[in-house]
């Protein structure tokens, strides 16, 4: 960014070092375009081109980093596998669904091995299955890798 103030350069740098042009909170968005589904589907989006950048532009898969890409790498894979889509419940552990999803994967084959070790990689202990989880999902079954 170029300006003729340093004030607006220093601004620029102090919000971008807070992460708020990086990791916005998904609820900001949730009036894009006017509507609610709008604005999520276009955030969740995102979910899935993280998640595709991390399973096949790199020699090693990337490390998932919550629940979101969790779930938008299971939807992914489930797909692939051909088994029908999960349905986790609102509040399962982020553990115990990745556990169950790789149960019922690995008696599959056809699944990216990528992908497969992004869901084995998955170490965060500390969330559970919500809404959005549950939107990302289906968005990532519905699309495929």
């Amino acid at each position: 960014i170029v300006t003729q103030s340093g004030k607006r350069y220093k601004s620029f740098l102090k919000n971008l070092g807070a992460g708020r042009f990086l990791a916005m909170d998904i609820r900001r968005f949730s009036d894009y375009n006017g509507t609610k589904k709008g604005g999520m589907t276009m955030v969740y989006e995102l979910y899935l081109e993280a998640v595709r950048t991390k399973v096949t532009r790199f020699e090693h898969a990337s490390r998932l980093i919550n629940g979101k890409e969790l779930a938008c790498a299971v939807g992914m894979a489930f797909q692939q596998a051909g088994l029908p889509m999960p349905e986790p419940e609102a509040g399962t552990e982020a553990e115990n669904f990745q556990n169950e999803s790789l149960k019922a994967l690995e008696e599959k084959s056809g699944v990216a091995e990528k992908l497969m070790d992004a869901i084995r990689g998955y170490s965060r202990r500390d969330e559970k299955v919500d809404e959005d989880m549950l939107a990302v999902l289906k968005l990532a079954y519905d699309a495929g890798l």
